[in-house]
């Protein structure tokens, strides 16, 4: 019968150890430390010889007590149950799940008989969420929830946790997985959630213990009891939108950790804590606990070790220093089972963890459990018979998509879905699962695959500082259409981002809530859920693409308008930069001033002396009013300004005054420009733009000088140079003359001037300085009149609050012709207060 045994422990120990060896050993107590490699021969050797120390040490074992304990960890799959690829054959179908369990069933089955007890196996949480075939099961209704909850159940699990991923899935899907587990017999822990009514959240406690207890599970091996519980880093809710963390709270595990380890102690010789974080903050925070909390034997945590670590097989022990509490990674995913081995020291009481040894195996290789690879086949089946099938007659790819042409597809139906200049999501929301590049038509696979989390959309508007501060976030954790970062330049659309104005943008909601740290909530002004007519709620970006793809025929593309041949990641898209951007803008400064003296008479003079009694009562009037309208395109640019300028003043005091015009001026001016040659050549300062403008000024009142009221009109043919983003010069020949005047005769001439754009100049107390200039000079009547004109315009801006202003402006004027010889001039230097008004609209 020793015999027997000692035969049976062999081999499960030599199995397992294979396994473990070809996997590659980590190294205890140590972070970072790369496991060697060891090939197939020398990891049965190793296997062998194992077996038989492990043999020898039960025969000089005095009594039958289980001296070492192994932890299966599973977890983190993200419901990733399979492979499968509809464009492939069948048999490409990779089935993860059946490896997984075809591996955690064999270590039980080595195990039975023998000495070595069977495995404790624990799964940390985000299991069942959110990958393509399990999404594809949850939408299936309540049978679809059972069949992923029996999928699930195939790995015989003694605690399954909850992770943040179930969480993010669609209220009304987690609750009917959530049913299916209570009543499939699956145990979830979350021992510090916490729900309200509201939202169908208390089902999701039922499910859990949250609202009965007990929040932990004991499981028994060979006479050692094994207490484990699952909680989750509060941080984790943040994530979620609105809808999905409805009625949930995560109470400090510090502050439920101690109580419940007490009634754990009282019922088990081991306590396991599972610790669910995200990946920033799962090292630190799996520490702090396991450092000032008394009384866990072994801490799993998931997220322990970042990626590039698992890869290279750098994993293993990390050790609380206070304590002693070893905390161990449960990264395991769908290509890997973490296993734990304890060596186990017995004193007087219950067993001690005196040794722990994790591994990472690779279950790629494993053999397929039969029973499981059968239910996935018929999943797989069915999805792609559901998911598999072109979304519309008109959905074929125009080239192959790789994963980076398929997220610009889908961000461009974004924003011309909600009319967005800007479409952000975080890189996190697109998952590349093998499955490109894509080819032959587009499938709600394709989508779903892509998108693995049913986000909701939002629409808002962002200040272009807002924009340029994230847009160093390009490449990392942030994606955009119509953002750009161009060297050290933001561009949205191909125009340089403005500080002030506010962009419409659409974004998906883990952004718009601060996901990844990327914005802030107080850059989205007017956010709001985009829920268009013709859905019946909020549609999530994969019903986007759908809608679009199907209803593409209605929209144009960048090339001839015209719609394209196939889906294209650009192509299918007008381009925004050919498009005109309109820009409107408007101010008004106008103020009366009245000062009303009474000086009593003595002797024929005024009776007082004092300063405020001894100045001219005088009325005056001052009116100032800018309109304009710009539209700006990659190839096209016109402006549209009106000009109104009105002042009269009188002496009140003086017998007979009357009101005397200081100030009288319509100005109306209209400049056409073609940048298609500029915009070839890479816009390059020095490349001509052809202009085409009319002037018209004209006047309220007429002088008593003159016999008619001046209409003043000009037209200019010439050329623009944009000599900075802001600033442009031209020259060119101009035509003039007064309509009004009954001897008006034309005359040419010549003429140059520049345009310098408002811009911010410095801040002063946290507000921008902000400048605009203008000069024009012409000379008409070449060797005949000779007419000189010029005129400018300059103009600073203070901003006090929302569009109001303090301005100061300084405006030339001078006029000189050969018949009078001398320069007339007029200057005038204005300080006040200015109210400004603008609006942007893109063509779309």
């Amino acid at each position: 019968m020793m015999d027997e045994r000692r035969w049976m422990v062999g081999c499960a120990v030599m199995g397992a150890a294979l396994a473990w060896s070809v996997a590659g050993w980590a190294q205890e107590e140590a972070v970072g430390v790369e496991a060697p490699a060891v090939e197939h021969e020398e990891a049965q050797r190793a296997g062998e010889e194992v077996g038989h120390e492990v043999v020898a040490g039960v025969e000089m074992e005095p009594e039958p007590r289980a001296s070492q304990l192994t932890l299966v960890l599973t977890g983190n799959t993200e419901g990733d149950l399979a492979r499968v690829d509809c464009r492939e054959p069948a048999e490409m179908r990779e089935y993860y799940r059946a490896r997984q369990v075809g591996y955690v069933r064999t270590l039980g089955e080595l195990s039975q008989g023998g000495r070595l007890p069977a495995p404790v196996v624990i799964s940390a949480g985000d299991a069942m969420y959110p990958a393509p075939l399990s999404r594809y099961l949850m939408r299936s209704g309540e049978e679809g929830a059972r069949n992923l909850v029996d999928l699930l159940n195939a790995v015989p699990v003694d605690a399954q946790s909850l992770g943040n991923r179930e969480l993010s899935a669609p209220r009304g899907e987690l609750i009917e997985v959530m049913r299916a587990a209570r009543e499939r017999g699956l145990d979830l822990q979350a021992a510090n959630l916490r729900c309200e009514n509201f939202g169908g959240a208390e089902a999701i406690c039922e499910s859990t213990g949250g609202l009965v207890g007990p929040h932990y599970k004991v499981v028994e091996r060979d006479g050692v009891r094994v207490a484990i519980t699952s909680l989750l880093a509060p941080h984790l809710l943040e994530a979620l939108t609105d809808a999905q963390r409805q009625g949930l709270a995560l109470a400090e595990p510090a502050a439920v950790l101690p109580e419940l380890l007490r009634a754990m102690r009282e019922k088990a010789d081991l306590t396991v804590v599972q610790y669910h974080a995200r990946e920033a903050d799962a090292l630190d925070g799996a520490y702090a606990l396991a450092s000032t909390i008394e009384g866990i034997d072994l801490m799993v945590a998931s997220h322990l070790f970042d990626e590039r670590d698992l890869e290279e097989g750098r994993f293993g022990v990390v050790q609380a220093e206070t304590t002693g509490t070893p905390v161990v990674s449960a990264d395991s995913g769908a290509f890997h089972v973490h296993t734990v081995e304890l060596g186990l020291n017995y004193g007087t009481g219950a067993p001690r963890i005196r040794e722990v040894r994790p591994r990472r195996v690779d279950v790629t290789e494993m053999p397929e459990d039969r029973i499981t690879r059968e239910v996935l086949e018929v999943v797989a089946d069915a999805y792609c018979e559901d998911w598999g099938q072109p979304l519309a007659a008109d959905a074929g790819l125009e080239m192959p998509f790789e994963a980076g042409d398929l997220q610009t597809f889908m961000m461009n139906v974004m924003r011309f879905s909600a009319v967005a200049e800007v479409a952000l999501i975080n890189a996190g929301a697109f998952r590349d699962r093998g499955q490109f590049p894509l080819t032959g038509e587009l499938t709600l696979a394709d989508v779903y695959s892509a998108l693995p989390f049913d986000n909701d959309v939002v629409v808002a508007q962002m200040e272009g500082r807002a924009l340029k501060r994230i847009a160093t976030h390009l490449g990392g954790k942030l994606r955009a259409a119509g953002l750009v970062l161009d060297g050290e330049e933001v561009r949205v659309n191909g125009r340089p981002v403005r500080d002030d104005r506010l962009y419409p943008v659409v974004l998906n909601d883990y952004l718009a809530a601060g996901g990844d740290g990327v914005i802030e909530t107080d850059e989205l002004k007017d956010a709001r859920i985009f829920a268009p007519a013709w859905a019946a709620g909020s549609p999530s970006i994969a019903e986007l693409v759908v809608r679009y793809v199907d209803a593409r025929s209605g929209v144009n593309t960048s090339a001839g308008d015209e719609v394209g041949v196939g889906l294209s990641p650009r192509g299918s898209f007008p381009d925004l930069h050919r498009r005109f951007l309109w820009t409107y803008t408007g101010s008004i400064n106008a103020s009366y001033n009245q000062v009303s003296v009474a000086n009593p008479l003595v002797g024929g003079a005024g009776g007082y002396e004092q300063s405020q009694l001894t100045v001219a009562s005088t009325d005056q009037v001052n009116l100032e009013g800018r309109l304009a309208a710009r539209a700006d395109s990659r190839d096209h640019g016109w402006d549209n300004d009106l000009l109104v300028q009105y002042a009269t003043t009188r002496l009140a005091d003086t017998e007979g005054a009357t009101f005397e015009e200081t100030r009288d001026l319509l100005r109306l001016r209209s400049q056409y420009r073609n940048l298609a040659l500029r915009s070839h050549l890479g816009g390059r300062w020095y490349v001509p733009g052809p202009l085409v403008e009319v002037q018209a000024e004209s006047e309220f009142n007429r002088p008593e000088s003159r016999a008619w009221h001046r209409l003043d009109v000009r037209g200019i043919l010439g050329f623009s140079f944009k000599l900075a983003e802001a600033l442009d010069l031209k020259v060119g020949v101009n035509i003039r003359r007064d309509v009004m005047a009954p001897d008006g005769e034309a005359s040419w001439g010549l003429n140059t001037g520049y345009t310098l754009r408002r811009i911010d100049l410095l801040d002063v107390l946290g507000r921008p300085v902000q400048v605009e200039s203008e000069l024009e000079y012409f000379y008409n009547g070449i060797a005949r009149e000779n007419v000189h004109e010029l005129r400018s315009a300059n103009r600073l801006f203070f901003a006090v609050f929302d569009q109001f202003f303090f301005t100061a402006s300084f405006n030339a004027y001078l006029y000189q012709s050969g018949a009078v010889g001398e320069p007339g001039t007029n200057t005038e230097l204005t300080l006040g207060l200015n109210y400004q008004w603008g609006a942007t609209r893109q063509s779309f």
